[in-house]
C-alpha cells in the first residue's frame, strides 16, 4: 500500500505575516498609536483605520537603530530575540483576539545597549499585554 504524508499546518501560522512595504510601514509611523514598555516602543494600527488589504490579521515588523548601534550584528541580535519573543507569545494574542479585525504592529527597540533575552521577553509580554488593553472594546 502507498500511504501519502498530509502535512498539518498550526491554525494560526497563516494569519501572521511580516511587514516590510515602505508605504504601510510610513503610514503606520504617521498615524499609529503607540504603547511603550521598558526598550520596546509597539506602533500599532487598525485596518478599519485605514484602508489596508491585508489576509494576515497581524502584519509584524521589528526595527533596531543604527544610530545607536552601529554593528550590523548587534541589530540582527537584538531583531532576532525581539522576533523570538513576540513569536513565542503570538498565540496568547488570537487566544483573546476575537474580532476579525486586522492590526499592523511595528516594535521599535529603544534601548542603548544590548538587552539579554530574558528582559526582552518580559518587556514583550507587558507589551502586548497592554496593546490588548487597548484594541478589546
Amino acid at each position: 500500500m502507498h500511504q501519502t504524508q498530509i502535512r498539518i499546518k498550526s491554525p494560526h501560522s497563516h494569519r501572521h505575516i511580516r511587514l516590510k512595504s515602505r508605504k504601510r510601514i510610513g503610514q503606520l509611523f504617521a498615524s499609529g498609536r503607540r504603547v511603550k514598555q521598558g526598550s520596546l516602543l509597539l506602533v500599532w494600527l487598525s485596518a478599519e483605520d485605514v484602508d489596508i488589504e491585508q489576509s494576515a490579521s497581524i502584519a509584524f515588523g521589528v526595527s533596531v537603530s543604527k544610530r545607536f548601534f552601529k554593528r550590523a550584528v548587534d541589530r540582527n541580535l537584538l531583531k532576532r530575540r525581539i522576533r523570538e519573543a513576540y513569536r513565542l507569545q503570538k498565540d496568547e494574542i488570537f487566544k483573546h483576539h476575537i474580532s476579525d479585525n486586522a492590526y499592523d504592529i511595528f516594535v521599535v527597540y529603544t534601548g542603548r545597549g544590548i538587552a539579554k533575552y530574558d528582559i526582552i521577553a518580559k518587556d514583550m509580554s507587558r507589551l502586548l499585554e497592554k496593546w490588548m488593553k487597548q484594541i478589546t472594546p
